[in-house]
């Protein structure tokens, strides 16, 4: 038998077609005419294959055929387009692929990337910014090695940094010290933090003072979840440590239980822009009073703020969205520049105050939680501006609601409230909702005339409903679809989606 085989490939070609390295121009115009060779010997061999009987001439025939065909198939693989990608391009894929670290989502570093193949490998050990999340969740579980692996990976690019030790035990001590005393000699290339601590480790971070200039987002958690007491905590209410009082590039702070320090926190808040805090209504109002740039603040109270007491309100003149927990804190505000703002409470008598306070006040955004139809009426009719309506339904009221967001047609006469809102969001949760009532009032404000009406025609509706089981009927649904495809944009969640949906309304 004559044997038919494609051109040998040189050995330099055949160590790389193994190795999945990336092939120069030269050796992929090699590889591309092997290709295009061994092709023309497949038909060759097809041929002969046609005209031989079956015996061991055939069978070797059958599997020249087949070692063709592997290397024709390794060839084109070296070539095709995914490996010529340049190197550059591909460390922005992998950069896009690794979840980004925020407040609550702890993304793992992108250890896997390096087993994909060897220049990928590569590509990514000289990516510094694939390693720049930092994640210490559980520390005495913690591998010093890893963090170390990090940091060198890293190289000198900025560092996102999550340490959580809030529930740690004296055991975990001596790690918790090791790992922070690492991570707080890298102090400089911080530009976002998320340190959960227990009071008697606060000491630890004191090294941290002046330290940050990159730090633009902070996130303080300081509990005593353990209940046992550190002499060092004694030395600490002594010795104040304001470690991120000077911070020049700080704009973005979340603070969680601060109770348990033995000093107020010192922080630049006349220099944030953004702040989330959960606090008593004495400490968030003392860090308000010097926050005068602030464009959005998320304020969670761990107690009743008094309507009273305080004759001079705070004036954040720069202040766009706020959520507030307790609405009769707004007396003690002074808001001109308000566009966006997540009520929680029933009266909304604080609120309305403010408004009458503030008459540049042009709100374009509502959303409120536990709300009623009639207080829901009397803030649409005190803010004709609102255009986006979001309400999150937990009681029996919510048809209610939906009835007086339907628009009523008598005779020649269109009635409703909210004539500029054009966006609704409702988020469903326990609460008994008729969705005939839901869909009636989006038809309602979906098909209100384009000229003449004292209604915004609808543009968007969001559904998010956090109970499991039946949505919509088959005939509701029907005819939401039907709005779709005349140019409604609709969107519906249910379970988790919904609930994470319900809490991004939140600052």
């Amino acid at each position: 038998m004559i044997s038919i085989r494609p051109p040998f490939t040189p050995q330099f070609l055949q160590s790389k077609l193994q190795s999945g390295q990336r092939l120069s121009a030269e050796e992929i115009a090699i590889a591309t005419e092997f290709i295009s060779v061994a092709e023309h010997c497949i038909s060759y061999v097809d041929a002969s294959i046609s005209r031989t009987g079956p015996g061991i001439e055939l069978d070797e025939l059958k599997q020249e055929r087949a070692n063709i065909i592997q290397q024709i198939a390794r060839h084109k693989n070296a070539i095709c387009t995914i490996r010529r990608i340049p190197p550059e391009i591909i460390s922005k894929f992998l950069v896009l692929s690794v979840p980004q670290l925020d407040i609550d989502d702890f993304g793992q570093p992108p250890w896997h990337l390096g087993h994909i193949c060897g220049d990928w490998r590569e590509i990514a050990l000289e990516t510094p910014s694939l390693w720049s999340d930092i994640v210490v969740f559980r520390p005495r579980e913690y591998p010093l090695e890893k963090l170390h692996a990090l940091l060198d990976r890293s190289s000198n690019s900025p560092l996102k940094f999550l340490f959580w030790a809030a529930s740690t035990t004296s055991q975990e001590e001596p790690r918790i010290r090791e790992l922070l005393q690492i991570m707080v000699a890298c102090a400089p290339r911080w530009i976002s933090a998320s340190i959960a601590v227990n009071p008697h480790d606060w000491g630890l971070l004191a090294p941290l003072r002046g330290r940050i200039p990159r730090l633009h987002y902070l996130r303080i958690d300081v509990s005593d979840f353990g209940g046992f007491h550190h002499p060092q905590y004694t030395v600490m209410a002594k010795e104040k440590s304001d470690p991120f009082e000077i911070a020049p590039a700080l704009r973005d702070v979340t603070l969680e239980d601060l109770s348990t320090l033995p000093h107020a926190l010192k922080l630049p808040f006349q220099q944030l822009t953004r702040i989330k805090v959960v606090e008593s209504c004495t400490s968030i109002r003392a860090m308000l009073q010097t926050a005068s740039n602030l464009q959005m603040a998320s304020l969670d109270f761990t107690d009743d703020p008094l309507e009273t007491g305080f004759p001079v309100p705070i004036r954040l003149q720069h202040l766009r969205r706020l959520y507030v927990s307790a609405q009769p804190f707004l007396h003690q505000l002074e808001l001109p520049a308000l566009e966006e703002i997540y009520l929680v409470n029933t009266d909304p008598a604080p609120f309305l105050s403010l408004i009458g306070r503030c008459p540049t006040i042009r709100l374009t955004r509502l959303s409120m939680a536990f709300c009623g139809s009639t207080n829901l009426i009397r803030i649409l009719e005190a803010c004709p501006s609102i255009q986006s309506l979001g309400l999150q339904l937990t009681n029996n009221e919510g048809n209610d609601v939906l009835s007086k967001l339907t628009v009523r047609r008598t005779g020649a006469i269109l009635t409703s409230i909210g004539p500029n809102v054009h966006s609704i969001s409702l988020g469903i949760d326990r609460a008994p909702i008729k969705y005939e009532q839901f869909v009636k009032m989006v038809e309602s404000r979906w098909r209100v005339p384009r000229k003449g009406s004292p209604c915004c025609r609808l543009r968007s509706v969001e559904l998010f409903v956090v109970d499991s089981g039946k949505l919509l009927s088959t005939s509701q649904q029907e005819r939401i679809d039907t709005l779709k495809g005349e140019g409604l944009r609709v969107s519906v969640l249910q379970g988790t989606e919904a609930h994470y949906a319900i809490m991004d309304w939140r600052i």
